[in-house]
C-alpha cells in the first residue's frame, strides 16, 4: 500500500468504466494528474494510482473484499463509489 490515506486523500477529477462486468474496470486521472486504474472481479475491488506505463506493477492505494461476492465481477460506477473511504473522492464520471 502507499502513503495514500485521510492525510493524503485522492481526488479522481476524470473516471471512465472502461468494462461493466468480468472484471468492471474503470480508468482516470486524479487531479494531480496520475493515472486512476480501479479493478472490481471476484469480490476484489482494488484502486491504483500511478503510471502503469512506467512501473511494471503499481501496488493498490486501496483494497477492498466482499467475501459473499454473488456479482462475478459486476459493480455500477455508484456501487463503487459507496465501497470507497472518504479519502478518495471522484468529481467526474464520463458515461
Amino acid at each position: 500500500m502507499s502513503d495514500f490515506g485521510p492525510h493524503n486523500p485522492i481526488r479522481i477529477v476524470r473516471l471512465e468504466q472502461t468494462t461493466f462486468y468480468r472484471p468492471s474496470q474503470w480508468e482516470g486521472y486524479t487531479s494531480q494528474r496520475a493515472a486512476v486504474y480501479v479493478r472490481f472481479r471476484w469480490g476484489e475491488l482494488t484502486v491504483h494510482v500511478g503510471d502503469p506505463s512506467l512501473d511494471e506493477h503499481v501496488d493498490p492505494v486501496f483494497e477492498w473484499h466482499d467475501n459473499d461476492d454473488d456479482t462475478n465481477g459486476e459493480m455500477t460506477t455508484e456501487g463503487l463509489r459507496i465501497r470507497l473511504p472518504d479519502w478518495i473522492t471522484i468529481s467526474g464520471v464520463c458515461a
